[in-house]
């Protein structure tokens, strides 16, 4: 949980970097954007240390591209948990079908076999 805080604490950051960058003007005091950049910097350095703890984790290229488009990272995970999902319904619906014609089949082939009605025949002789 730490990780993803400090990785969107981080973007969240640079984004309002950039925007206080952006809308400095000369009439404030320099103090003011020294602040900004020095909160950012030790935002960084919080990001640098998760790093060093989390150094074994991959993350899929496509968070990234979530990122960049201006997406939440957490719509990835979401959007890829229904895609498995809806995968293995359908690969379990198939299973089913499959499975319901199995019966259908056993069905058919057992009401084409000679049961019951062989003791009912009087010519056919029974093991007793």
């Amino acid at each position: 949980m730490e990780r993803r805080t400090a990785g969107w604490g981080g973007w969240k950051t640079f984004s309002r970097l950039s925007i206080i960058v952006e809308d400095y003007h000369e009439h404030q005091p320099p103090t003011f954007l020294f602040d900004k950049i020095n909160g950012f910097v030790e935002e960084l350095a919080q990001l640098d240390r998760a790093r060093h703890e989390h150094a074994n984790v991959d993350l899929p290229m496509q968070i990234f591209q979530f990122i960049d488009e201006g997406k939440n990272p957490d719509l990835y995970v979401q959007e890829s948990l229904l895609e498995r999902c809806l995968e293995r319904n359908e690969r379990t619906r198939g299973k089913l079908h499959l499975l319901q014609r199995l019966k259908d089949e056993l069905a058919l082939g057992a009401a084409q076999l000679p049961g019951d009605d062989m003791e009912a025949d009087p010519t056919t002789e029974h093991a007793t």
